[in-house]
């Protein structure tokens, strides 16, 4: 994966990655409100990751 090591925000993009595998750790599957909610923070945060990506890349060029 060499566009994490060239990514300016690899360390905000690598804790959001560690967020998200917490989360999907610790989720009760089996309770569907919790499932609602932590697929809404996971989605926030993958929207958040793709944000950083983009930025990282314009400031390649």
């Amino acid at each position: 994966m060499n566009w994490i090591t060239e990514n300016r925000n690899r360390n905000k993009i690598a804790a959001i990655n560690f967020i998200v595998r917490k989360i999907v750790k610790t989720t009760n599957y089996s309770d569907k409100t919790e499932v609602s909610c932590n697929s809404k923070r996971v989605r926030n945060l993958f929207r958040q990751r793709e944000k950083l990506y983009r930025e990282g890349s314009r400031c390649k060029d």
